[in-house]
Protein backbone atom coordinates (compact mmCIF):
# COMPACT_ATOMS: atom_id res chain seq x y z
CA UNK A 1 0.00 0.00 0.00
CA UNK A 2 1.05 3.60 -0.52
CA UNK A 3 2.79 5.37 2.34
CA UNK A 4 2.25 9.07 2.96
CA UNK A 5 4.32 11.73 4.70
CA UNK A 6 2.99 15.28 5.18
CA UNK A 7 0.12 14.45 2.85
CA UNK A 8 2.21 13.18 -0.09
CA UNK A 9 3.23 9.75 -1.32
CA UNK A 10 6.73 8.99 -0.13
CA UNK A 11 7.54 7.60 -3.57
CA UNK A 12 7.26 11.15 -4.97
CA UNK A 13 9.82 12.62 -2.56
CA UNK A 14 13.25 13.56 -3.86
CA UNK A 15 15.34 11.50 -1.47
CA UNK A 16 18.58 12.84 -2.93
CA UNK A 17 17.93 16.19 -1.24
CA UNK A 18 20.43 17.39 1.38
CA UNK A 19 19.66 16.44 4.99
CA UNK A 20 19.60 18.56 8.10
CA UNK A 21 16.89 21.19 7.74
CA UNK A 22 15.55 22.62 10.97
CA UNK A 23 11.84 22.14 10.15
CA UNK A 24 9.90 19.66 8.03
CA UNK A 25 7.04 21.97 7.11
CA UNK A 26 5.97 25.55 7.68
CA UNK A 27 4.10 28.46 6.20
CA UNK A 28 5.28 31.83 4.93
CA UNK A 29 3.69 35.14 4.06
CA UNK A 30 5.07 38.44 2.81
CA UNK A 31 3.71 41.89 3.56
CA UNK A 32 4.52 44.81 1.33
CA UNK A 33 3.36 48.31 0.56
CA UNK A 34 2.09 47.80 -2.96
CA UNK A 35 2.07 44.64 -5.03
CA UNK A 36 5.23 45.13 -7.08
CA UNK A 37 8.86 44.90 -6.01
CA UNK A 38 9.49 48.63 -6.07
CA UNK A 39 12.00 50.31 -3.80
CA UNK A 40 10.57 50.64 -0.31
CA UNK A 41 7.81 48.09 -0.90
CA UNK A 42 8.88 45.07 1.17
CA UNK A 43 7.89 45.37 4.82
CA UNK A 44 8.27 41.93 6.35
CA UNK A 45 8.08 38.21 5.84
CA UNK A 46 6.64 35.80 8.34
CA UNK A 47 7.50 32.15 8.85
CA UNK A 48 5.58 29.63 10.92
CA UNK A 49 6.87 26.12 11.50
CA UNK A 50 3.92 23.72 11.80
CA UNK A 51 2.67 23.58 15.40
CA UNK A 52 5.22 26.19 16.53
CA UNK A 53 5.15 29.97 17.01
CA UNK A 54 5.39 32.32 14.05
CA UNK A 55 8.25 34.78 13.64
CA UNK A 56 9.07 37.60 11.24
CA UNK A 57 11.98 39.36 9.57
CA UNK A 58 11.20 43.06 9.05
CA UNK A 59 13.06 45.46 6.79
CA UNK A 60 13.37 47.90 9.71
CA UNK A 61 15.81 45.50 11.36
CA UNK A 62 18.27 45.67 8.43
CA UNK A 63 20.46 48.45 7.07
CA UNK A 64 19.75 47.49 3.43
CA UNK A 65 17.15 45.60 1.44
CA UNK A 66 19.95 43.36 0.18
CA UNK A 67 20.83 42.25 3.72
CA UNK A 68 17.14 41.58 4.41
CA UNK A 69 16.55 39.52 1.25
CA UNK A 70 19.74 37.51 1.86
CA UNK A 71 18.51 36.53 5.35
CA UNK A 72 15.05 35.76 3.96
CA UNK A 73 16.57 33.41 1.39
CA UNK A 74 18.67 31.68 4.03
CA UNK A 75 15.60 31.27 6.25
CA UNK A 76 13.86 29.28 3.51
CA UNK A 77 16.77 26.81 3.68
CA UNK A 78 15.56 25.86 7.19
CA UNK A 79 12.43 24.22 5.71
CA UNK A 80 11.80 21.18 3.53
CA UNK A 81 8.18 22.07 2.72
CA UNK A 82 6.56 25.51 2.62
CA UNK A 83 2.89 26.44 2.48
CA UNK A 84 1.59 29.74 1.16
CA UNK A 85 -1.68 31.37 0.09
CA UNK A 86 -1.55 32.85 -3.41
CA UNK A 87 2.17 32.48 -2.96
CA UNK A 88 2.97 31.25 -6.47
CA UNK A 89 1.65 34.39 -8.13
CA UNK A 90 2.60 36.93 -5.47
CA UNK A 91 4.98 36.07 -2.63
CA UNK A 92 7.54 34.00 -4.53
CA UNK A 93 7.58 36.37 -7.52
CA UNK A 94 8.00 39.34 -5.19
CA UNK A 95 10.92 37.68 -3.39
CA UNK A 96 12.66 36.63 -6.60
CA UNK A 97 12.32 40.14 -8.01
CA UNK A 98 13.65 41.72 -4.80
CA UNK A 99 16.60 39.35 -4.94
CA UNK A 100 17.27 40.33 -8.55
CA UNK A 101 16.90 44.10 -7.97
CA UNK A 102 19.15 43.98 -4.90
CA UNK A 103 21.79 41.75 -6.50
CA UNK A 104 21.19 38.98 -3.98
CA UNK A 105 23.63 36.12 -4.13
CA UNK A 106 22.12 33.54 -1.78
CA UNK A 107 20.07 30.62 -3.00
CA UNK A 108 17.35 28.51 -1.44
CA UNK A 109 15.32 25.57 -2.63
CA UNK A 110 12.36 23.87 -1.01
CA UNK A 111 9.12 22.12 -1.84
CA UNK A 112 6.09 24.40 -2.04
CA UNK A 113 2.31 24.07 -2.00
CA UNK A 114 0.10 27.06 -2.79
CA UNK A 115 -3.01 26.35 -0.73
CA UNK A 116 -5.27 28.62 -2.76
CA UNK A 117 -4.92 26.15 -5.65
CA UNK A 118 -6.31 23.36 -3.46
CA UNK A 119 -9.07 25.61 -2.15
CA UNK A 120 -10.17 26.38 -5.71
CA UNK A 121 -9.91 22.78 -6.89
CA UNK A 122 -11.62 20.91 -4.08
CA UNK A 123 -14.14 23.31 -2.54
CA UNK A 124 -16.81 25.80 -3.57
CA UNK A 125 -16.56 28.63 -1.05
CA UNK A 126 -18.13 32.05 -1.79
CA UNK A 127 -14.60 33.24 -2.63
CA UNK A 128 -11.08 32.04 -2.00
CA UNK A 129 -9.69 34.95 -0.02
CA UNK A 130 -7.78 33.74 3.02
CA UNK A 131 -10.11 35.81 5.22
CA UNK A 132 -13.11 33.76 4.05
CA UNK A 133 -11.36 30.50 4.83
CA UNK A 134 -10.14 31.77 8.19
CA UNK A 135 -13.70 32.73 9.18
CA UNK A 136 -14.76 29.11 8.70
CA UNK A 137 -11.72 27.11 9.81
CA UNK A 138 -9.55 29.24 12.11
CA UNK A 139 -9.67 30.34 15.72
CA UNK A 140 -8.24 33.72 14.69
CA UNK A 141 -9.76 36.40 12.46
CA UNK A 142 -7.90 38.15 9.70
CA UNK A 143 -6.97 41.69 10.71
CA UNK A 144 -7.90 44.64 8.54
CA UNK A 145 -5.36 46.26 6.24
CA UNK A 146 -5.36 49.86 7.45
CA UNK A 147 -3.56 51.93 4.81
CA UNK A 148 -2.19 54.32 7.43
CA UNK A 149 -0.49 51.45 9.30
CA UNK A 150 1.10 50.16 6.11
CA UNK A 151 2.19 53.66 5.10
CA UNK A 152 3.70 54.29 8.55
CA UNK A 153 5.59 50.97 8.34
CA UNK A 154 6.88 51.86 4.88
CA UNK A 155 8.10 55.19 6.26
CA UNK A 156 10.08 53.46 9.03
CA UNK A 157 7.64 53.84 11.93
CA UNK A 158 8.07 50.99 14.43
CA UNK A 159 4.44 51.17 15.66
CA UNK A 160 3.22 50.88 12.08
CA UNK A 161 5.52 47.91 11.53
CA UNK A 162 4.15 46.26 14.67
CA UNK A 163 0.69 46.46 13.09
CA UNK A 164 1.96 44.87 9.88
CA UNK A 165 3.73 42.11 11.84
CA UNK A 166 0.53 41.38 13.79
CA UNK A 167 -1.37 41.10 10.49
CA UNK A 168 1.29 38.79 9.04
CA UNK A 169 1.40 36.52 12.08
CA UNK A 170 -2.39 36.28 12.19
CA UNK A 171 -2.40 35.25 8.51
CA UNK A 172 0.16 32.53 9.25
CA UNK A 173 -1.82 31.14 12.19
CA UNK A 174 -5.02 31.21 10.14
CA UNK A 175 -3.38 29.62 7.12
CA UNK A 176 -2.07 26.76 9.26
CA UNK A 177 -5.56 26.21 10.71
CA UNK A 178 -7.04 26.09 7.20
CA UNK A 179 -4.33 23.65 6.07
CA UNK A 180 -4.82 21.30 9.03
CA UNK A 181 -8.64 21.40 9.12
CA UNK A 182 -9.56 21.52 5.43
CA UNK A 183 -6.75 21.20 2.90
CA UNK A 184 -4.12 18.77 4.21
CA UNK A 185 -5.85 15.65 2.82
CA UNK A 186 -5.70 17.14 -0.68
CA UNK A 187 -1.96 17.86 -0.76
CA UNK A 188 -0.76 15.37 -3.35
CA UNK A 189 1.97 17.31 -5.04
CA UNK A 190 4.67 19.72 -3.93
CA UNK A 191 6.46 21.92 -6.45
CA UNK A 192 10.22 22.33 -6.13
CA UNK A 193 10.96 26.06 -5.88
CA UNK A 194 14.19 28.02 -6.06
CA UNK A 195 14.82 31.51 -4.66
Amino acid sequence: SDQYYLGIKTSSLDLSAPKGRKYDIGGFDTESYGLDAQWGDPLCIGFKPLDRPAYTLTVLDYSTHKAWIEDVIQEFNNYWYMLGWYSTKHDLRLLRTLKLLNHGTGMAWFYHCDLIKLARKYYKMPNNRLATWMTTFSHVSKTSMDTEIWRAARDGNRTGMDGVVKHCMTDLIGMEDVYVKALKPFVQRWEKEVL
